[in-house]
């Protein structure tokens, strides 16, 4: 997985980049649907005995299903097609609206000012054309060709970390030397608060969290909440709360008030087990602004993508949650083979798969928390209900993730780790990265 992004004056590109792209295809799509109307119109008056509003009809007619496809398979391939039925049904809806609207104002030229010569039927069509295709473009885009918001676009790589007056000279020195992300301007309510879970026994990370909790397990040298919190700092996160339960104190005497990572650091330790939706909700009655959205992570993941395309992404689509999705890895290479299915071509080590798995880092709205279990887990009722209520989205993201779960995945990670993400500085390290 590699990283990507914008930087400079060409950070504002993807807000309107796409939009002018996806007007020039469907200008494109419906100039040729323009042309395959005219045409089919003054076929229709030279050919036919129908009167210049049927011609009119007929031409309009024939262009729908061209633009259909064009519009289908070319302007908007990429858009949502789980429901080709209701998206049909819509653009034939939205078509006989412009229909209507189009030959209407033939109709009013033609009939009420007795515009009938070839000239002027042909320049009120025109304008028919004009303002129908004004208003298609804004119905088919809203409305029939949807954006598949489930599996949202990849994420732009990084952006440092943001304020009010500019990057934030604490999280700045945080990192050193690795890959250094992109900047990306946040915007649409940037969130500056998150919730780490960092509660958990992760009994299968032994020897490693015989004395730590598994967010205080060295990855080169340097715990993993570490990591999560110079990656939040970059990204203009200045409020953490860290939900903790097992060997707590490790991440309070490592961690602090959070001052070296430039941010406020407090800390929601629970008495007994809550499982993770029950610490979920626990510590989010901790969070500062309890009206306002957040980030959670899981207190195991390293990773590093957009943390402010997140944002935008989780305001514009109005999800009550949404989930970071990374591509499936295959732990196992996979035999290509030839045409007949028996000769081996070669093999592919832990190829990504066609499948989407959670990342352990989500945006939490407001609303979202009441639904929380006080005992239990999220995944297990709050995220089936909100999928039933189409509140719960995906968001692929674009950068380094890795979830450690084993003793293989944190040798694997600090091999990984520093060329993906970057290292910190010396002070952050805690013990050598060795079992034991």
């Amino acid at each position: 997985m590699h990283e990507s992004g914008t930087g400079g004056a060409g950070a504002e590109g993807p807000r309107w980049r796409p939009l002018v792209s996806e007007a020039f295809k469907f200008g494109l799509v419906g100039g040729v649907g323009i042309a395959v109307n005219f045409a089919v119109f003054d076929l229709s008056r030279l050919l036919t005995p129908l009167s210049v509003f049927w011609c009119g009809f007929v031409g309009t007619g024939v262009a729908i299903v061209g633009n259909y496809l064009g519009f289908r398979y070319f302007t908007y391939r990429d858009r949502d097609k789980r429901r080709r039925l209701r998206e049909f049904v819509l653009f034939v809806l939205f078509s006989l609206a412009g229909l209507v609207i189009e030959n209407g104002t033939l109709y009013a030229a033609t009939v009420r000012l007795g515009w009938e010569s070839p000239l002027q039927s042909n320049l009120a069509k025109a304008v028919g054309i004009v303002a129908a295709t004004c208003f298609r473009f804004l119905t088919y885009r809203t409305w029939v060709f949807r954006p598949n918001r489930r599996l949202a676009a990849p994420a732009e790589a990084g952006a440092p970390a943001t304020t009010a007056s500019g990057p934030c000279p604490a999280a700045a020195r945080v990192l050193s030397g690795g890959h250094q992300e992109r900047r990306t301007p946040m915007s649409e309510a940037p969130i500056d608060q998150a919730l780490i879970l960092a509660g958990g026994r992760a009994t299968r990370m032994r020897p490693y969290t015989d004395d730590v909790p598994k967010a205080m397990v060295p990855v080169g040298g340097v715990p993993i909440v570490a990591y999560q919190l110079a990656w939040l700092a970059r990204h203009g996160v200045t409020r953490v709360t860290i939900s903790g339960g097992y060997k707590h104190e490790a991440i309070r005497r490592y961690a602090g008030d959070g001052s070296r990572f430039g941010m406020e650091i407090r800390y929601a330790v629970e008495s007994e087990p809550l499982g993770r939706g029950g610490g979920l909700k626990f510590a989010a009655g901790h969070l500062p602004a309890a009206d306002a959205p957040f980030f959670v992570l899981n207190g195991d993941v390293i990773t590093v993508f957009s943390l402010p395309e997140l944002s935008r992404f989780h305001h514009r689509s109005g999800a009550a949650v949404t989930v970071a999705l990374s591509p499936y890895r295959s732990e196992w290479g996979v035999a290509e083979l030839d045409e007949d299915g028996h000769r081996i071509r070669g093999f592919v080590q832990s190829p990504e798969l066609p499948y989407w798995i959670n990342a352990g880092v989500y945006v939490f709205g407001p609303e979202a928390v009441g639904m929380l279990p006080d005992r239990g887990d999220h995944e297990d009722h709050t995220f089936p209900q909100l999928a039933r209520d189409g509140k719960l989205f995906g968001y692929r993201l674009g950068g380094y993730w890795r979830g450690l779960d084993t003793v293989n995945d944190v040798l694997q990670a600090a091999e990984e780790v520093p060329k993906a993400v970057g290292g910190l500085p010396p002070a952050f390290r805690t013990v050598p990265d060795a079992p034991g």
